[in-house]
């Protein structure tokens, strides 16, 4: 792959602020290095892309930039009819109706554990994010489910076996339990 990178940024390619004078923070506004997925799938949204005086990749049909309460709305609908993340809540009428817990910002934490179960390493992962803090990508962004405990537990063990400093030969071992 040759080397292609991703600008994230508040301004336009004419300086012109399009979301906000600053980044959420000073590391908001960072490039990255593309891995091969990534870049055919900005490759394939350019081919879709809506030619616009801001020059966004993802924008409405008539050329504006998509608000995040209206992706939101959209992501919710389409949980509720998948039937992901649903709970019941009475409403101003006393009635109950299902609702889900469904955000565009959990599509990032995903991204977080998928790359930590991936072994990136977390100054990597902390810099894709865009965080200054390390704790702050560990915190709230790696989720530790039970597979992902039970596999680095097996990476662990594997490692100080194939090290022999136990003085136990674990080939005989039950190697399921």
């Amino acid at each position: 792959m040759s080397k292609k990178v991703l600008t994230i940024q508040t301004k336009n390619i004419s300086g012109k602020v399009i979301i906000g004078e600053t980044a959420k923070t000073e590391n908001g506004e960072r490039t990255l290095t593309m891995t091969n997925i990534s870049k055919q799938i900005i490759e394939s949204a350019l081919e879709h892309k809506i030619t616009n005086k801001n020059n966004l990749l993802f924008c409405k049909e008539d050329k504006t930039m998509h608000i995040e309460n209206s992706i939101n709305s959209s992501l919710k609908r389409i949980a509720l009819k998948l039937g992901i993340g649903i709970y019941e809540e009475e409403n101003k009428k006393g009635q109950l109706v299902q609702k889900t817990d469904v955000h565009t910002h959990m599509l990032r934490g995903t991204f977080a554990t998928r790359c930590a179960e991936a072994k990136i390493a977390p100054a990597v992962l902390k810099k894709i994010l865009g965080h200054s803090d390390i704790t702050i990508t560990m915190q709230y962004y790696v989720d530790v489910d039970s597979e992902f405990e039970n596999s680095e537990n097996k990476n662990v063990e594997d490692y100080l076996i194939g090290k022999s400093i136990f003085g136990v030969d674990f080939s005989t071992e039950d190697k399921t339990a």
